[in-house]
């Protein structure tokens, strides 16, 4: 409701300000992080606590957080603490944060003793190098992202949500640990970052609701009744964890805000559901890239709420570098689904993904393969540069030669394993230009190349028209009824075609056709096929425009001949009525030239 109540330039403003906000917060904290600590060392308290911010109890909804392990010079254990004991930061930031060298800390143990200690130096570790540094890379382009689509787009409500999902996800920056003072402006981000980790999805689930064209149906009604319910639960588990972040207790803090992320990722995806259903022809394509994108967005942040996936590496931990690939690969996928105007098709990415795959697999183990071979066999007491340049050599240019000749048979291989039915479809409509070398009639021909283009779009329809430019284009055949019957000179189809002679994706005014192809000779336009939506909803992905244009332009062709055929068959015919009719005459001539004074 708060939606309705702001007007459209105050949420533009609003936007900024925010993202504004947000992006001081993070550059004020970066001050600390990259200006100081990163140059020198770290204080550490020696002390291992457990502090999962996940599914477990420990650590959601109090600042009571129990000893696991204390190092053997830890100040704390010099102090009385013991593993197993329950501690709490007399500052309740001081959890999230990493402390400067010499700085002293407050806590309280369980038993209400409490104690002053310092920390240690420390150097700062790589994991933790790469966790800072990765979050600050995904910040920045989320707040430019948000803001991009809150100036620009801040009258659909969509948009709007869009926004602020992506400001709460640049707002994560803050989300495992900091560098700045408790007391220093750069806090406020630890404050919003917790709320709005619930608040995301709530936006989120609600640009999914709103981004679809508006339409009736039953699961939308019940999405928009259950978002009626799911807001006041979402901002009220926010506010109720802001109340935790201001260092109160919030008992069983962890079941409303699993509720809100469960919820929310529910009505996300039946939003994004109940939306591609809708939807029709690009829309569903953008959809397919908008459920990839969250998808990388929404899995990788779960995965970190779970202490036992959380993997140890070198670099960092497993999920959270699997959550920063995921963001980055989310801004470019929503980015590309929301803002470009044409996309690309989902599935027809899918399979050169597969297919490029595939064969670069295989171009890899055949190389290694070789120079496995090479090393052991052919190399064995040879030594020298020139030997080990030869060497490594030759097995790269043999397996470039061996994959020039064999990238196009690996291709149609894997191409007819994996997506039968495209190369079953294709298939059939060279079999069928093929044949047509045996049609002598050219109404056959149009007839023919309507019902092959039908089949090859699964029943979307398909009209052939022919004709000039000067004239117009009259409807020779068509495999479904619906199709306008002609074509003016003026008509805007023809317009686009003539200036740019290749398939165009256009609309009739009556949504019969969505996509033209041309037929053309010589830089002349002597034909239109129009192809229709398909049954199932989709739109025509970009080898089916390629492979139906270049088949309509040979159809164009050979119509072309068999109608110089037709027309010297009737010119002979003609040539032969003329021919009997002069003889006719003749003889009719000879005849009156007798006349009577010639009869015996």
């Amino acid at each position: 409701m708060l939606a309705l109540r702001i007007p459209v330039v105050m949420w533009r403003w609003l936007i900024l300000l925010l993202v504004c906000g947000v992006g001081g917060l993070v550059a004020a904290e970066l001050r600390v992080g990259l200006g100081e600590r990163f140059a020198g060392q770290e204080g550490t308290l020696g002390v291992e606590l457990n502090d999962w911010m996940g599914v477990s109890k420990e650590g959601l909804g109090t600042h009571w957080l129990a000893i696991q392990a204390l190092a053997p010079d830890s100040p704390l254990a010099a102090a009385g603490a013991r593993t197993g004991d329950r501690v709490r930061f007399d500052r309740p930031l001081d959890r999230w944060r990493r402390f400067a060298p010499g700085e002293s800390a407050g806590l309280t143990l369980g038993d209400g003793r409490a104690m002053r200690v310092t920390a240690q130096a420390a150097p700062v570790g790589t994991a933790q190098r790469v966790d800072y540094i990765g979050r600050a890379v995904i910040a920045f382009p989320a707040l430019l992202f948000a803001l991009a689509i809150g100036w620009h787009q801040p009258a659909q409500r969509a948009y709007r949500s869009l926004a602020m999902m992506f400001l709460a996800m640049g707002s994560a920056f803050f989300y495992s640990f900091m560098y700045a003072a408790p007391d220093s402006p750069a806090a406020l981000g630890k404050l919003l970052q917790l709320p709005l980790n619930y608040l995301a999805w709530y936006f989120a689930a609600d640009f999914a609701l709103h981004y679809a064209p508006r339409h009736a149906g039953n699961l939308r009604y019940r999405l928009v009744r259950a978002m009626r319910i799911y807001r006041p639960f979402a901002f009220a588990t926010a506010a109720y964890t802001a109340w935790f972040a201001l260092g109160h207790e919030a008992p069983w803090l962890w079941l409303p805000g699993l509720a809100t992320i469960a919820a929310g990722a529910v009505l996300l995806a039946l939003g994004l559901f109940d939306g591609w259903r809708a939807g029709q022809g690009d829309m569903r394509q953008r959809y397919r890239w908008l459920v990839l994108g969250l998808l990388c967005a929404g899995l990788p942040p779960l995965l970190t709420m779970l202490p036992w996936l959380d993997w140890d590496t070198g670099a960092g931990r497993l999920t959270v570098l699997a959550y920063f690939l995921g963001q980055l690969l989310t801004y470019c996928l929503l980015a590309y689904a929301v803002l470009r105007y044409r996309v690309f098709d989902f599935y027809l990415a899918v399979s050169r993904v597969v297919v490029f795959g595939i064969i670069s697999t295989l171009l890899l183990c055949l190389f290694g393969t070789l120079q496995h071979w090479v090393a052991h066999h052919l190399s064995d007491g040879h030594t020298g540069f020139g030997w080990q340049v030869l060497a490594d050599a030759a097995p790269a240019v043999l397996v470039f030669l061996v994959f020039n000749r064999l990238h196009a048979r690996v291709e149609h291989a894997v191409r007819a394993l994996f997506f039968r039915h495209w190369a079953a479809k294709e298939r059939g409509l060279r079999d069928w230009m093929a044949g047509t070398v045996h049609l002598c009639s050219s109404t056959a021909m149009v007839t023919g190349l309507a019902a092959a283009l039908d089949r090859y779009g699964d029943g979307a329809g398909a009209a052939v028209y022919t004709g000039s430019v000067q004239d117009g284009f009259m409807l020779a055949a068509a495999s479904q009824a619906g199709f306008p019957a002609l074509l003016t000179p003026n008509d805007p189809l023809a317009v686009v075609l003539c200036a740019d002679l290749s398939p165009a994706r256009h609309r009739m005014s009556d949504a019969s056709g969505v996509l033209a192809l041309p037929m053309c000779h010589r830089g002349q336009l002597h034909g239109i096929v129009l192809l229709g939506e398909k049954r199932n909803g989709e739109s025509w992905r970009p080898d089916e425009m390629t492979l139906a244009g270049q088949l309509t332009v040979q159809a164009g062709l050979a119509l072309r001949a068999l109608r110089v055929d037709e027309l010297q068959q009737e010119v002979d015919a003609l040539g032969k009525r003329v021919a009997h009719t002069a003889a006719r005459l003749r003889e009719m001539a000879g005849r009156r030239s007798l006349g009577p004074a010639g009869a015996p």
